[in-house]
């Protein structure tokens, strides 16, 4: 009985072991350290971010300079965050599944 349960406890471990999780690939989405879905705002004067800055379908950034962001600043209606919004929305359907 003693070898059964080490045999048992033994397989259990190799099997935690050994599970990896899988990254889910951002596309675009990873350039963004800030992607809103509708509006982003920043109420810091003291905020610095490294990364891209954009909010798509609703293209709002307030309470933010260029001179705080260290990537591109969306301001607008860009494709470039249309596409961000697509690739996050794939790669949460992924990581949901």
């Amino acid at each position: 009985m003693e070898k059964l349960i080490i045999t048992c406890v033994l397989v259990g471990l190799l099997a935690i072991g050994t599970s990896q999780a899988t990254p889910i690939d951002l596309g675009t989405a990873a350039n963004f350290a800030v992607l809103g879905g509708s509006a982003v705002t920043n109420s810091g004067s003291l905020t610095f971010i490294t990364g891209d800055v954009g909010s798509c379908p609703t293209p709002s950034v307030t309470g933010l300079l260029p001179a705080q962001v260290i990537g591109m600043l969306y301001l607008a209606a860009d494709p470039a965050t249309a596409l961000a919004q697509t690739d996050l929305l794939a790669a949460y359907t992924t990581a949901a599944n």
